[in-house]
Order: C-alpha cells, then structure tokens, then sequence
C-alpha cells in the first residue's frame, strides 16, 4: 500500500476502519492507549493500524506489528 493510498483511506469519515482492495484497514485515534492498538493488531491477517484524525479521518500514522515488537524487546 503506497501513502497516498493510505491517505486516501480517510476520506471516510464516518467509518471506524477503511476498505483498500478488498481488505479492511484498522483504525485508531492518537489518544487511543496502546493496548486498543495492540488489540486491533491482534486482528488476523491485520498487520498495521492506521492513525487518524478525531472527526476527519485524516491519516497521521501507521503503527505496524514489527513496530510493537520493536518497542517491547527494546
């Protein structure tokens, strides 16, 4: 998935999650806590949670597993 289609998932704003070729893309608020990211990454088959805007959608950030992975082993 390019950014520009990652960004093109939060044109959305009134879904909790995002289609993108067939598969449904995760996700979160900033102020959402770690642990409701660590659940939707626990999804199978779901390896990124996106970060969006409260209201817009606007993609922020993606947070992956290897990221998670990375911040608990470090």
């Amino acid at each position: 998935m390019t950014i520009h289609q990652a960004l093109q998932l939060g044109q959305d704003a009134n879904s909790p999650f995002g289609l993108f070729n067939g598969q449904r893309c995760q996700m979160c608020l900033r102020s959402d806590p770690l642990l409701k990211v660590m659940e939707r990454l626990a999804n199978p088959g779901v390896r990124r949670v996106f970060i969006v805007e409260a209201g817009s959608k606007r993609v922020e950030g993606v947070i992956s597993l290897s990221d998670i992975f990375k911040l608990l082993l470090s």
